[in-house]
């Protein structure tokens, strides 16, 4: 029971969190969440910290499946939360929370969860190409550890949009986000396709 009280409350924290008196979406437009989530600032440091706190007892307390302690999920079902941007931020800060506990193959398969349920945050629908291609690359990386291996057509079809959102009109700020992701796009298949 202290567990499920301590979980809602952090959650109760995530929703009340002043996103628009710090402008977070200013930030997520221009910034990974590994850059906006940093110990110098404050207060997404702490906004962090409380996500990492939800994610940690929810699957490994709470033994809550993985899909459910996203926050994409708890927002919708919460009914809270309408901008793509934080959820997304948020999610990937779970995924970021989980790769610092390292590569059991449970936490991998947390974050291939986690980073699905972004990839439907950045949904075709919502015009932000170059986090959906971040979360895409991740995926990769994510699939390149798995025990079991996707068949290469799911791989290239990943690849794919990835290089195809790339290459779509992207916004004068993020310009030179594209150059690191084709680079890492490009690694990341050549090293598939040799192994």
């Amino acid at each position: 029971m202290l567990y499920q009280n301590a979980y809602t409350a952090f959650i109760r924290a995530v929703v009340m969190f002043p996103y628009t008196l710090y402008d977070v979406t200013k930030d997520t437009d221009k910034m990974p969440a590994s850059s906006i989530f940093i110990p110098k600032n404050n207060y997404y440091s702490q906004l962090a910290t409380i996500v990492d706190r939800v994610t940690y007892i929810g699957l490994t307390e709470l033994l809550i499946p993985t899909e459910q302690v996203s926050f994409q999920h708890l927002f919708r079902l919460l009914d809270v939360m309408k901008d793509p941007r934080i959820t997304g931020i948020l999610v990937e800060q779970q995924v970021d929370s989980l790769e610092r506990q390292g590569s059991r193959d449970s936490t991998q398969r947390n974050i291939r969860t986690l980073l699905e349920s972004a990839m439907e945050v950045y949904n075709q629908e919502v015009s932000m190409p170059i986090r959906r291609a971040r979360v895409m690359l991740r995926l990769l990386e994510v699939l390149y550890r798995a025990e079991n291996v996707p068949a290469f057509d799911e791989v290239h079809k990943i690849s794919q949009e990835v290089k195809n959102l790339l290459s779509a009109d992207v916004r004068t700020c993020l310009i030179s986000f594209e150059l690191i992701f084709l680079a890492d796009f490009h690694s990341r298949t050549s090293e598939r396709t040799l192994s």
